[in-house]
């Protein structure tokens, strides 16, 4: 696999759709931790959750953020809402 230095290395501005579901989702994640801090006990495990959170959160924004630039050359791809599933529970596959 090649690196991809423009896709990985660049700050890609999300569109409004996109700022919109990194709202939802930061939105479900701090639910979670808030959940994880109040029921979990202080510890180690308790630490490593709240990091592997903040690892997840941070990568679900780097895919929404850098699916602008997957997508740029493709013709196939008019809509984001149609990509991103917008519909509840309706899965999606992306081209890899």
């Amino acid at each position: 696999m090649t690196y991809n230095i423009e896709r990985n290395m660049v700050n890609h501005t999300p569109d409004a759709e996109t700022q919109k579901q990194m709202e939802v989702l930061r939105t479900q994640f701090h639910a979670v931790t808030d959940a994880l801090l109040h029921i979990v006990p202080d510890g180690r495990e308790r630490s490593l959750a709240l990091t592997k959170l903040e690892e997840a959160l941070m990568w679900s924004m780097a895919a929404l953020a850098r699916r602008s630039y997957d997508f740029k050359d493709l013709d196939v791809v008019k809509d984001v809402n149609e990509l991103s599933g917008k519909a509840h529970g309706r899965s999606r596959s992306m081209p890899s």
